[in-house]
């Protein structure tokens, strides 16, 4: 019955709706349904000429939930009043549907006169047959082109009638329709409904229920599980609650899902089977991760491979675009397969292009175009790998750090292992004995270091020659005497 009460509802939002497209998709959680009945208010039979609705808006509007008046009080054995049923959440809202109704009370404690609802301008009524009475309830929707509730403490229905000596109170409630509900929807086309977080009461001779705004629950983002046939990312922005009861991550602090901040899901093989995993599960389970990205924005891929299929696949390069795909597939579309190259992450299609020392990204094309050296090992540009090395050069004791055809050109010697003048590696130096192999020389520690030989700064000369291997000298009868 509900549902087909909400298509009714939909079908009468359509033109709301189509008036309605500026506003934005309204969250109305945390709303609450008020009872006030405002104090200085006069009853009378014949309702004031704008109506009781705009009798309150014009004059006895409020502005906070303290200013709520939960109570009727019978000054006379028969008393006359007026009193509201209003919507109400932290800050002001847009909305275009209510449903409420009233709970179990003795309905001698109030005697009804007149009722109805606040519409924005106009708008439809869908009560149950012993409205407004104990466990009976209503429905209501503005049905003017673009016309919607806007505001807050936003007055939604109206209640005229007398209270006598007898105490109660009249609780606001769920509608009773197959599936009870009570709250707003918003001005979707197809609205979305979200529950009063409070019904208010009102009490006849007693204190009644009040209610107040609260923040609502925090709505962040949570990464949920794709359907293994779909496959990437999900994430919606929901509850610590909801989250937790779908199973799945909240991502605290995060309250959008653009740019999308959850880790996506693709196939994995582990040894020859095939798992639906993110990245991270699939690495600790030392598995094969198969992201993509395929043609046509397709993703990565799932398990209606085998591991065998998708061991096959390889980076394939359109100019600077990297797919992971299959050998047929990539020169179908006429690009360039590596066989070699097994991801695509980081992007092997923009690498390093050196034109001289200037460096900069380019696919192997674009690079040769421009008379450049490709370098499909180095990936970034910070540093410039294309600026030729620096190292020390020495031009007699001064030190410079400079390139090996600077260095050439001033005459100089360049020491490739050296990277700094500090302390000046070109001050001359002791010179001691470098040996190479079996040859001896005087020189410094540096240039013994350049002529990969080893320097023994304790030893002054090469004469007797240190670096020979020395040949010991015995006699016959000590060698006969070792086997005695």
């Amino acid at each position: 019955m509900r549902s087909m009460v909400w298509g009714i509802i939909a079908v009468a939002l359509s033109g709301v709706v189509a008036g309605a497209m500026g506003l934005e998709s309204e969250s109305l959680i945390g709303g609450v349904l008020i009872v006030h009945a405002p104090p200085g208010i006069t009853y009378s039979i014949d309702p004031p000429e704008e109506g009781w609705c705009q009798h309150y808006l014009d004059s006895y509007a409020i502005t906070a939930s303290e200013e709520q008046n939960a109570r009727i009080d019978a000054t006379q054995p028969e008393t006359g009043s007026v009193w509201y049923v209003l919507g109400a959440w932290q800050f002001a809202k847009e909305f275009c549907g209510v449903e409420f109704g009233f709970g179990s009370y003795e309905s001698e404690i109030y005697i009804f006169d007149d009722h109805g609802p606040c519409y924005p301008e106009a708008g439809m009524e869908l009560p149950t047959a012993g409205w407004p009475g104990p466990n009976e309830g209503t429905q209501v929707v503005p049905s003017g082109a673009g016309d919607h509730w806007s505001g807050n403490y936003v007055p939604i229905y109206y209640f005229t009638g007398y209270a006598y000596g007898s105490q109660g109170q009249i609780p606001l409630s769920f509608k009773p329709s197959g599936v009870n509900f009570g709250g707003f929807a918003n001005c979707e086309a197809v609205p979305t409904k979200w529950e009063a977080a409070c019904f208010g009461a009102m009490g006849i001779n007693t204190a009644g229920i009040e209610c107040h705004p609260e923040p609502p629950p925090l709505e962040y983002a949570c990464c949920l599980r794709p359907a293994e046939d779909e496959g990437g990312a999900e994430c919606q922005v929901l509850t610590q609650e909801a989250c937790n009861n779908s199973g799945g991550e909240w991502q605290e602090g995060i309250d959008m899902c653009c740019p999308n901040p959850c880790p996506t899901w693709w196939a994995c093989c582990v040894d020859n089977d095939c798992y639906f995993l993110t990245e991270e599960d699939c690495t600790s389970m030392s598995g094969t991760w198969y992201p993509g990205p395929r043609f046509g924005g397709a993703g990565g891929y799932l398990c209606e491979y085998t591991c065998e299929e998708l061991g096959d696949l390889r980076a394939c390069c359109l100019q600077d675009v990297c797919f992971l795909v299959w050998e047929d597939e990539c020169t179908s579309q006429g690009a360039t397969w590596h066989a070699d190259w097994t991801t695509c992450d980081p992007n092997p299609c923009s690498r390093v292009c050196c034109v001289e020392d200037v460096c900069f990204l380019a696919w192997e094309g674009e690079c040769t175009d421009a008379l450049g050296q490709w370098h499909p090992e180095w990936n970034s540009c910070d540093p410039n790998p294309c600026e030729p090395a620096v190292h020390v050069c020495c031009v007699g004791a001064v030190c410079s750090l400079i390139t090996q055809e600077e260095c050439t050109t001033m005459g100089g010697t360049w020491y490739i292992d050296g990277d700094s003048c500090d302390p000046n590696p070109c001050e001359p130096a002791p010179v001691r004995v470098c040996c190479m192999g079996d040859s001896c020389s005087l020189v410094m520690e540096i240039e013994c270091t350049n002529l990969q030989g080893t320097w023994h700064p304790d030893w002054t000369t090469c004469d007797p020659n240190p670096c020979d291997t020395p040949v010991k000298r015995v006699t016959w009868s000590r060698i006969k005497a070792l086997y005695r």
